[in-house]
């Protein structure tokens, strides 16, 4: 009687180990895949429920970059080829980021989001970098640019709204367009995308 009962106990604790096993091998595949997943050109992304988060290696530092949109959420956004070579390849010696006077805070958020990349705060590619409007504003001061004002090296970006989400570029001017507040985020998203290489 007691071999028996030292058998079963055998059996279920065989059981039990085969049933954890196997539970901690599903949830390391699901994380396997899941991070496979959210894989883009060779970068990890991670969720949070908000934002996506990367890390890039600049000046052989990691930084840990946070984007609303993950860069497949912005294959849609068409783009013009040569849209980063105003300011990956001309070495602009400043960057305005030009928006409408009246822009909602969401497009004030889609030019931060380029900012935070092109200028000195973070120390990624050290341009200064400004904002201004694209039409003037009764009652501010703040600074007018448009396509005409862009040189190689003054280069503006300026977002416009439109009936399509597009990345152009005129000279030394990359225009950015949105269909609306959201997608100026999107749009600007892929814009920093390509500025660090992430996306073509």
């Amino acid at each position: 009687m007691k071999s028996q009962g030292a058998w079963k106990f055998f059996v279920a604790v065989g059981l039990f180990v085969l049933l954890m096993g196997g539970v901690y091998w599903w949830q390391g595949h699901t994380e396997t895949k899941e991070r496979l997943d959210n894989q883009y050109n060779g970068f990890d992304f991670t969720y949070s429920g908000l934002y996506w988060t990367t890390e890039i290696i600049m000046r052989d530092q990691p930084i840990l970059m946070t984007f609303r949109y993950h860069p497949r959420d912005a294959l849609n956004v068409w783009k013009a080829r040569t849209v980063v070579d105003p300011i990956l390849k001309e070495n602009p010696r400043k960057i305005w980021i030009s928006l409408p006077p009246d822009a909602d805070p969401k497009v004030v958020l889609a030019g931060v989001e380029i900012a935070r990349i092109t200028g000195e705060r973070h120390n990624m590619l050290n341009i200064p970098t400004s904002s201004a409007f694209s039409a003037p504003l009764e009652g501010f001061d703040t600074p007018v640019k448009t396509c005409d004002d862009a040189t190689p090296e003054e280069v503006v970006l300026v977002f416009v709204p439109h009936e399509e989400n597009t990345i152009v570029r005129d000279g030394s001017c990359v225009i950015l367009t949105y269909k609306n507040d959201d997608d100026s985020i999107l749009v600007a998203d892929r814009y920093a995308y390509m500025l660090l290489q992430i996306m073509n």
